[in-house]
């Protein structure tokens, strides 16, 4: 590897690490952010599915926009620009305190900006690799999740001594570097001059022009199934997951122990993109995700059922072959059905489906099941939704065998 496709790939791998710790404030620490800020579980939930839903119209715009106009206006340069949003909103967050219409208008501008990020990140290096550079993908995946694992340890044992106040400044200082280091990524290889060269050398043929989202759920019908199983998987997560500092506080814990949780969890999809790298020559995409839908309902179904904080900590370790394996292959599964003139509007609707439609439903409906059923009803519930998402991974499989989807063909019609 040469010094530049080094270069390149150390500013890849920083942006994952930098976008994954602005999440540690925009994420994992947001309900203790709003419940110290005097929010209650029902506007907490209301925020939250504002702020997925909107995500839903975005990132189909923007990951629409970035497919039609990749050689024309950089990817990166849109990656910068919603960091820069994206670090107003954190300043928002830092200075509001409870004003219910105003933070909606901020979770609604996180929605636009800061969820949209994520997928264009990943694209970056689809993009990268097609144009012949050898960004490596499951390297950068997994610096974000050392970046997640250290950082929420970190923000939980600041936020006990310190408080949660200052805690957003974190996400500001982030983002601004995000945006920065955006800038700074090498773009040369990927024009049209190149992208004529490969044309002209590999496929020989006129220039591929991105499909709508349409064409792709009317010819990648695996594809459109992995989306509803991811769905419902994300929802059953969310269920579990946005109250679950409030597992440990029951527990006798607090953000310290939160952080530690946090810490298993990342530091448990580490591991994940190396596993699929060595596992999708011997089993298929399809399978994983059901793997990854098995793993999901174990994490929520321990913590549901046991009195102990250690358990719980120990149960985000479900995590590896959990969202770690999906996060990986879901990347490599987009590269296998859909082709490549479309893999930043495929890759957008797998955020889409999963933290627009999934988070978005369950955040809007878990405050009130909160009140309702409490907080260990709600866990059950998201533990029964995640069962429901294996079932449909399942059905994946099924449809991958049938006669009438050719494996050959895939959606490439």
């Amino acid at each position: 590897m040469n010094q530049k496709m080094k270069v390149l790939n150390i500013k890849y791998f920083l942006l994952q690490v930098l976008f994954w710790g602005a999440a540690v404030v925009s994420y994992a620490y947001m309900t203790q952010i709003l419940e110290h800020k005097g929010y209650t579980e029902v506007e907490i939930g209301i925020l939250y599915a504002a702020k997925m839903l909107t995500g839903v119209v975005f990132q189909m715009w923007i990951g629409a926009f970035a497919d039609k106009h990749v050689y024309t206006f950089p990817l990166k340069n849109v990656v910068a620009i919603l960091s820069v949003i994206s670090a107003a909103l954190m300043t928002g967050l830092f200075v509001l305190g409870h004003n219910f219409v105003l933070m909606l208008l901020i979770f609604i501008g996180f929605g636009i900006a800061f969820i949209t990020i994520s997928p264009l990140i990943d694209s970056m290096a689809l993009l990268y690799i097609k144009h012949g550079q050898n960004v490596n993908f499951a390297k950068g995946r997994a610096g974000g999740s050392i970046s997640w694992a250290f950082l929420c340890v970190f923000a939980g044992m600041y936020c006990d001594r310190f408080g949660l106040e200052s805690f957003p400044v974190f996400g500001i200082v982030l983002t601004v570097v995000m945006a920065l280091f955006a800038m700074s990524m090498d773009w040369d290889a990927i024009s049209k001059k190149e992208e004529l060269k490969a044309v002209e050398s590999n496929v020989k043929s006129k220039e591929k022009k991105p499909h709508s989202v349409g064409y792709l759920f009317k010819h990648c019908p695996v594809f459109v199934m992995f989306l509803i199983g991811s769905a419902v998987m994300f929802m059953g997560y969310d269920f579990g997951n946005v109250f679950l500092i409030d597992i440990f506080t029951n527990l006798g814990g607090n953000n310290t122990h939160f952080g530690i949780a946090q810490f298993v969890l990342a530091i448990s999809e580490v591991p994940s993109a190396f596993i699929v790298i060595k596992a999708k020559k011997k089993i298929s995409m399809e399978k994983i995700m059901v793997i990854c839908a098995i793993s999901m309902t174990f994490k929520n179904l321990i913590p549901t059922y046991t009195g102990h904080i250690w358990v719980v900590i120990l149960a985000q370790a479900f995590e590896m072959l959990g969202f770690g394996l999906f996060y990986a292959g879901g990347i490599y599964l987009v590269d296998e059905l859909i082709p490549e003139e479309d893999i930043i509007k495929a890759t957008t609707l797998i955020s889409v489906a999963t933290v627009g439609f999934g988070e978005g439903i369950a955040s809007l409906f878990c405050g009130m099941i909160h009140n309702r059923l409490g907080l260990y009803g709600l866990m059950k519930v998201g533990t029964a939704t995640n069962a429901v998402a294996i079932l449909i991974m399942i059905i994946m499989c099924y449809m991958k065998g049938n006669d009438f989807y050719d494996r050959k063909q895939r959606c490439r019609v």
